[in-house]
């Protein structure tokens, strides 16, 4: 079985926030990291042969399958994938909520994880 320093991650929604913070700490220890998300990370100080950075709409199929390929291209595959990208910006009253706000979240928190 593989060990921290020798696995490779794959990170949704890594740009900011948790997502960002998981993959940092991955990568802190070792391991190979995916950093995804729509418009691409900062890998500033990054080790260049253990991080990259993709983009990828965890709501569209045909990318999060370019981003998967590509991982196994450079890296053999994936050990530990973190579904971390979520959408939380819906309003506190459904009735203010539009379809495509609906529909937008439903695809990003429910669609995503398949995909």
């Amino acid at each position: 079985m593989k060990k921290g320093a020798e696995l490779r991650w794959v990170v949704t929604g890594a740009s900011r926030g948790l997502g960002k913070a998981i993959a940092q700490t991955a990568l802190g220890a070792g391991a190979r990291v995916a950093f995804l998300s729509r418009g691409g990370c900062d890998l500033a100080g990054a080790p260049d042969d253990r991080a990259i950075s993709l983009e990828a709409d965890v709501t569209d199929a045909a990318s999060m399958a370019d981003a998967a390929e590509r991982v196994a291209e450079l890296w053999g595959g994936v050990d530990v994938l973190v579904n971390n990208a979520a959408r939380q910006e819906l309003h506190d009253d459904p009735e203010a909520t539009s379809d495509e706000e609906w529909l937008t979240t439903f695809d990003v928190n429910i669609h995503a994880y398949f995909y």
